[in-house]
């Protein structure tokens, strides 16, 4: 299986987040999107909003039409900091298959601070998505000729949302901001995430 792993808080996951996800399985022809929550992502020190079982939920609740994509709370299991090395042994055990990271120019920028780097591209490419003009820019900066060799690069126009934006949003009041898929915004009302504290 051509499989796709795509990492993050989701805190909440978005249209974009979606829009991302279609696009890089469409590129490269996978068989599989699995979504993989962060239980607590090292390379951010904050402390997720929502619970990782809300924040899974959630992502279940974005992708339930969608059956080329999957959930796993390994990471939020696992507990401690979410490592990709430790999630792709686990994920090459459970479901043997040929791997591909997914992310931004901003994580493939700081690939080589990532746990046992090397080991990861040694086990799986990596879906660098970048924004459609800059990818010549991008991988020019990407040092490192094992990194290049399992590169892929897809381009995708620049997305509108972001997940601290709708977060600031849905505490000020607003039920269903602009970039969040109803089916969430509902998982949202009826759990009473994001609000101000008395509200």
């Amino acid at each position: 299986m051509r499989i796709g792993v795509f990492g993050g808080s989701f805190d909440p996951p978005h249209l974009g987040h979606l829009s991302l996800a279609q696009r890089v399985q469409k590129a490269l022809e996978l068989d599989l999107v699995l979504w993989v929550p962060a239980g607590r992502n090292p390379m951010k020190p904050k402390i997720p909003h929502a619970s990782g079982k809300h924040r899974l939920n959630m992502v279940k609740a974005l992708i339930a039409e969608e059956p080329k994509m999957a959930t796993s709370d390994l990471e939020i299991t696992r507990g401690g900091p979410s490592y990709t090395v430790k999630t792709l042994d686990e994920l090459q055990l459970a479901m043997p298959g040929q791997y591909w990271i997914l992310m931004g120019a901003d994580s493939l920028m700081t690939f080589t601070s990532w746990l046992q780097w090397d080991r990861i591209i040694r086990t799986a490419r990596i879906a660098a998505v970048i924004r459609e003009g800059f990818e010549p820019e991008v991988v020019q900066r990407v040092q490192g000729e094992l990194i290049q060799r399992q590169l892929d690069i897809v381009k995708l126009e620049s997305l509108p949302y972001s997940s601290t934006e709708l977060r600031t949003k849905l505490s000020a009041g607003e039920s269903t901001p602009e970039g969040l898929a109803p089916a969430v915004a509902h998982y949202i009302a009826e759990n009473g995430l994001y609000q101000r504290p008395g509200k």
